[in-house]
């Protein structure tokens, strides 16, 4: 499933590695396909994660469609 949705976001360098669904919220849980990041403080490239941060970036609005 979650190779389907990194497809269907189509965000290139990010990949789904998790999601979590309740009655009307699909969270994804995303990573960059990057290897290597430079720094936005000193500048410099690394392989190695500094700081983690849980951000909600996007928020998507589907409405229900009734069938009738």
């Amino acid at each position: 499933m979650n190779r389907l949705m990194t497809k269907l976001l189509n965000l290139p360098g990010v990949i789904v590695e998790d999601n979590q669904q309740t009655e009307d919220t699909l969270i994804l849980f995303v990573k960059s396909a990057k290897k290597t990041a430079v720094c936005p403080r000193c500048g410099q490239t690394s392989r190695h994660l500094h700081r983690f941060q849980a951000r909600a970036l996007l928020f998507w609005h589907f409405p229900k469609l009734l069938a009738q």
